[in-house]
């Protein structure tokens, strides 16, 4: 299954699964700064994420 993050300008990323949804799967929060690098585990299992505010989140990648 394809998936997709796309970042807002309010510090959130939103998980998408384009081919089964029109809307995303989830809401994630917690960055206190813009989002500048996302990246998903080779088994797509979990995503990591990089924030300016020097912080790495990382997600359930089926749940966010």
């Amino acid at each position: 299954h394809e998936r997709l993050v796309s970042g807002s300008d309010d510090f959130t990323m939103f998980l998408w699964n384009p081919a089964e949804e029109k809307k995303p799967v989830a809401r994630m929060t917690g960055h206190q700064a813009l989002v500048n690098e996302v990246l998903f585990s080779p088994d797509t299992r979990l995503i990591a994420s990089a924030s300016f505010d020097k912080s790495i989140k990382i997600w359930d990648g089926k749940t966010g």
